[in-house]
């Protein structure tokens, strides 16, 4: 494709009932895309008129990409605690899926990763994230990092973190750590503009976050203001509420946060790699406010 053809139109998108998947098929259909949601189980939906079978971690069907000029990969199974379970599905799931990209001859790829995955993470999600964007940069795509995602659908982590600070006393691990973050809406329009254009170099890694780091603290407190509370907060190290998490995570005892989330609360990344991509792109990255 040269710079003169017509931008494409078709986007197939996995995980698009989650809440950054339903995001992006939002602002994708808004900028007259046409929307494939590729999800576990098809019916008959107004809203989803174009929808066909994924399992993620079952063998991939070619033919199931036909017609599509970009494919966004937003599934991730995190359900899954077991590290073999978690390479099976979410892994080697993730690179049946780019083979069939591949050999169907789909001309983009946007795999959605996270700001967890840095090299030396010890998180078992962060892992498997870098393990998912080698796998989309041999098939020629782009890895976007989301970091902590925020706004008005509170949906995924914020979501749990501002349930956790309505409780009469919020437990305070990590004290000295901090999140990256990024509104649900920059998220969107983000992600819309690296799959419309090709001005993101096929490989490359870009974190889709704001560069300013948040304490967390200030963080569960901005979210106990916008959920009407005031919190209050008992600073607990981390290591052996991670230790308890871990046990009750074997004796299968629900739990609002999974032991390896919370390795990603109190281990963050450093820094968000090729920040300066956004403004090239046109897309503003708000810092954090509520």
């Amino acid at each position: 494709m040269t710079s003169t053809d017509p931008p494409p139109r078709v986007v197939a998108l996995t995980g698009a009932n989650g809440y950054v998947g339903g995001l992006l098929s939002a602002r994708f259909r808004a900028g007259g895309w046409t929307v494939i949601p590729l999800q576990r189980t098809v019916r008959s939906d107004p809203d989803s008129p174009h929808a066909r079978r994924f399992v993620l971690g079952e063998p991939v069907d070619p033919a199931m990409l036909a017609g599509v000029d970009l494919l966004v990969h937003c599934a991730y199974d995190r359900t899954l605690t077991k590290p073999s379970d978690v390479e099976r599905v979410n892994v080697e799931g993730t690179r049946r899926l780019f083979e069939a990209v591949a050999a169907q001859g789909v001309a983009r790829v946007v795999l959605i990763s996270s700001m967890s995955a840095y090299w030396g993470t010890e998180q078992i999600y962060g892992r498997a994230k870098l393990e998912c964007e080698s796998a989309v940069a041999a098939v020629g795509g782009v890895a976007v990092r989301l970091g902590l995602v925020y706004g008005e659908g509170w949906g995924g982590m914020a979501g749990s973190l501002r349930k956790l600070v309505q409780l009469p006393v919020t437990p305070l691990v990590g004290s000295r750590s901090y999140q990256f973050t990024v509104h649900e809406a920059d998220v969107a329009e983000g992600v819309f503009a690296v799959g419309s254009t090709r001005a993101v170099p096929a490989g490359a890694v870009v974190g889709l976050a704001h560069p300013q780091r948040v304490p967390f603290r200030s963080l569960l407190e901005a979210f106990g203001r916008q959920a009407g509370t005031k919190s209050r907060f008992l600073p607990v190290p981390w290591q052996p509420v991670y230790g308890a998490m871990r046990v009750a995570e074997k004796l299968r005892v629900p739990l609002p946060l999974g032991s390896d989330s919370l390795l990603g609360l109190v281990r963050p990344a450093g820094f968000v790699p090729l920040p300066d991509t956004w403004s090239d792109l046109g897309v503003t990255v708000r810092p954090f406010t509520l």
